[in-house]
């Protein structure tokens, strides 16, 4: 006789998830329906509220709820780099408040363009490689956040491509365009993905392993 009950949901994937989606969503929705009050009040507090939301997402993921559930096992190299990733958005927007753009020094705000990408880049490459390898969600799934960061990644450099090879020529401009909308897309197609399929794995009872209650009489 066999042990073969299911067990129980991830509720850390579920509410995960749900924030990652939203914060992929809700500035889409909020836009687009006209929330930006005199001065754009409504808009930046849209804007927080995604913000905090990526971020709770990545700290949820990287912890777990009740210390069940995290993507990367608890292991110090994933739940550095989800944390890095939850905090980057708040301490750039935090500096940008402080430091205000100024024509006076446009190039160094384009050095800390360039140190911001890179930051954030490294972090999710770290994290997507601490999810894969830890396996703690079920397989192929646990490379479905690679997945999402080649997208992410490929297409925004390809538009960063165009824009230099085609700069100058009017005629492309189109094309430039259409790369550099589709680029935005999938920045928010992919995490919205992403969510939903944490949502989706975490809603899931697994079967637990087969475990012998009564072994059989020699």
């Amino acid at each position: 006789m066999t042990d073969d009950r299911r067990s129980a949901t991830t509720p850390a994937w579920i509410w995960g998830g749900g924030l990652l989606l939203a914060s992929a969503v809700l500035p889409l929705i909020t836009g687009s329906v006209g929330f930006v009050t005199a001065g754009g009040a409504g808009g930046a507090v849209f804007a927080w509220i995604g913000m905090l939301a990526f971020a709770a997402s990545m700290v949820v993921f990287a912890l777990g709820l009740g210390g069940r559930g995290s993507v990367v096992a608890r292991r110090p190299a994933g739940m550095t780099a989800l944390i890095a990733l939850a905090a980057i958005t708040p301490i750039i927007w935090v500096l940008t408040a402080v430091f205000p753009y100024s024509d006076a020094d446009p190039g160094a705000y384009a050095v800390w363009g360039y140190a911001d990408a890179a930051v954030r880049f490294g972090a999710a490459l770290v994290a997507v490689v601490a999810v894969g390898r830890a396996r703690v969600v079920p397989p192929p799934w646990n490379w479905a956040p690679a997945w999402g960061l080649a997208a992410v990644v490929g297409t925004a450099v390809l538009a960063q491509v165009s824009a230099v090879a085609i700069a100058g020529r009017p005629g492309d401009q189109e094309t430039l365009l259409t790369l550099f909308a589709f680029s935005s897309l999938v920045a928010v197609v992919v995490p919205s993905l992403l969510g939903i399929l944490a949502i989706v794995l975490g809603s899931r009872a697994e079967p637990r392993a087969t475990v012998p209650v009564y072994p059989p009489r020699a």
